[in-house]
């Protein structure tokens, strides 16, 4: 789960930094996908570098929690580009493609890591058999 771990948080990084540059440098809320993948990377790291399941456990619950926040904050911008799809005008476009991507990528992270969670229980549980 590290690898995918540091590939979210690396997209996530390159997200921002191609937003703030593509709206010109206006605003710095351009570059909220790249704190949260700076946060994200760090947790990975830490995770791949420890050799204690009991904190590697820990770590990465956070980093699932950080993409859950994520996803929680930006997921109106998939409601917005579905707007602008439909022809209507929102307030601030390239902030809802921004804000829209940023959940998909969040959202991607937490099935992986849902999955992969539920696969090392049933691994470590005994499971009885009747």
């Amino acid at each position: 789960m590290i690898k995918e771990t540091l590939t979210t948080a690396i997209l996530l990084t390159l997200l921002g930094i191609i937003g703030y540059f593509a709206t010109g440098m206006a605003s710095i809320t351009a570059l909220i996908p790249t704190f949260f993948g700076i946060v994200l990377f760090i947790c990975g790291f830490i995770g791949g570098m420890t050799s204690s399941e009991k904190a590697k456990k820990h770590i990465m619950h956070t980093g699932v929690l950080l993409a859950l926040v994520g996803f929680i904050f930006t997921a109106r911008g998939i409601l917005n580009v579905l707007t602008m799809l439909s022809g209507a005008e929102v307030g601030r476009p390239a902030a809802a493609i921004e804000q829209s991507i940023m959940a998909l990528i969040c959202l991607t992270y937490l099935v992986l890591s849902i999955r992969w969670f539920i696969s090392n229980r049933r691994k470590k549980s005994p499971r009885m058999i009747i």
